[in-house]
């Protein structure tokens, strides 16, 4: 199994957002793919038991990954927190931040919206993430002992505070640079944004070098 390293520390497009927590205050938050120092920064908040955000991370980030965040051109940053009425979700937030402890947040991450209809209709059991755990090559014993533990329950009522302050009320919601946009963008929607960012920021670099 291929790991991608995460750092551990957005249908409608909508306006910028009023004043919001600063993005430098999000340091040690969430969990960061990518380059930190990358041109663009894309703060992602999400529901692990949203339909919508499962179809962004099955429909649009393997493409997010590929062109922006491998190349290192732009870096994401995960923040899992709870908007919904399923308590499924935050059993999932659980499994997520026990194979963060193992270095597999994404790898849990991806099979968590990959498989998300068979886990919500079935429930959340413990046996049933320990089992992917397993599957990702985990060390199910330590997996189980941080279930025990529940180092994500406390994580998820943080970043639901950090949701609220910063006016968060779809998921997912993505702040992109700055700009607040709401609803699962397909890659064309998203890669019209990161270009248009990218090439501002560019121009930006090259007229300082200039002068």
């Amino acid at each position: 199994m291929r790991k991608r390293t995460y750092v551990t520390v957005l249908a409608a497009v909508a306006v910028i957002a009023g004043p919001v927590r600063a993005q430098q205050d999000l340091d040690g938050i969430g969990h960061v793919e990518g380059r930190p120092e990358a041109r663009v920064q894309i703060i992602e908040f999400a529901d692990y038991s949203c339909a919508f955000c499962a179809r962004f991370s099955r429909e649009t980030l393997p493409l997010l990954r590929h062109e922006w965040i491998d190349t290192g051109r732009a870096s994401l940053r995960f923040i899992g927190f709870h908007n919904t009425y399923y308590k499924q979700g935050r059993e999932a937030g659980r499994a997520a931040e026990c194979a963060a402890e193992q270095d597999a947040f994404a790898a849990m991450h991806d099979l968590i919206y990959e498989r998300q209809t068979a886990w919500l209709s079935r429930g959340g059991a413990r046996e049933r993430f320990e089992e992917w755990a397993s599957e990702l090559d985990l060390d199910t014993a330590a997996f189980r002992d941080c279930w025990e533990r529940d180092p994500g329950r406390k994580l998820l009522e943080r970043n639901t505070e950090i949701a609220r302050d910063m006016r968060v009320r779809a998921t997912p919601t993505f702040f992109i640079s700055g700009r607040k946009i709401e609803g699962a963008l397909t890659y064309a929607e998203l890669r019209e944004i990161l270009e248009a960012l990218f090439d501002s920021r560019t121009a930006e670099g090259s007229t300082h070098i200039h002068d």
